[in-house]
């Protein structure tokens, strides 16, 4: 995330994917690519996971995973 240390629960979208190729691939199956407007729900902090809903979809990603995805809060 760009110019952010804790992940706040609002409405983001996506500026840029890091990461190889299998991951990109990855959210692109979950519809997740640049532009993709998505909004992050709560989870503990000792799951070390993110909760975001895609389309009323929710998915969870690792903390780490979650680090290669630049975006910026919208709402």
């Amino acid at each position: 995330m760009s110019k952010k240390t804790a992940i706040a629960n609002g409405r983001y979208i996506i500026t840029a994917i890091n990461g190889n190729r299998d991951f990109r691939s990855f959210l692109l199956g979950h519809n997740l690519s640049i532009g993709t407007v998505f909004s992050t729900n709560y989870s503990p902090q000792f799951s070390q996971l993110v909760n975001i809903t895609v389309r009323q979809k929710i998915l969870s990603l690792r903390t780490e995973d979650f680090k290669q995805i630049e975006c910026v809060q919208i709402a």
